[in-house]
This record gives C-alpha cells, structure tokens and sequence, in this order.
C-alpha cells in the first residue's frame, strides 16, 4: 500500500505546483513591489503560529500532570 501511495502522491504532485507557478507569473509586479512585505508578514505570522502552539501544549501538558484531587 505504502508503495502504491507514493507513486501516486508523486504522480500527482506537479498538480499541485502548477497553480503556484501560473500565480506568480501573473502577479510577477505584485510580488515585486510588496515581495518583502509578503515574506515578513509570512515568516512572522509562522512564527507567532508555532509560538502559540507551543504555549498551548506547554499549558495542556503541564495541566495533565499537574496531581489529580479524588
């Protein structure tokens, strides 16, 4: 089965650049001019995203461990 997944996932996969690569070719000056600010607000916004994770995993695993009341 493992094997019969991979073949097809990788059958599939150039589907699933060639909406990416049509985008950018159209919107090529978009990305030009606001191309920094784009990258920024991604790479923050994926920051703050883990960050929040982690916190809420922090809290959630400190709260099951914390000594069960009878």
């Amino acid at each position: 089965f493992l094997t019969w997944w991979a073949h097809t996932a990788l059958g599939i996969s150039p589907l699933l650049f060639v909406p990416v690569g049509v985008g950018v070719m159209t919107h090529l000056a978009l990305i030009s001019a606001f191309g920094l600010r784009m990258l920024l607000t991604i790479v923050l916004s994926t920051w703050l995203g883990l960050a929040v994770t982690a916190l809420v995993l922090r809290a959630l695993t400190r709260r099951s461990q914390a000594p069960q009341e009878n």
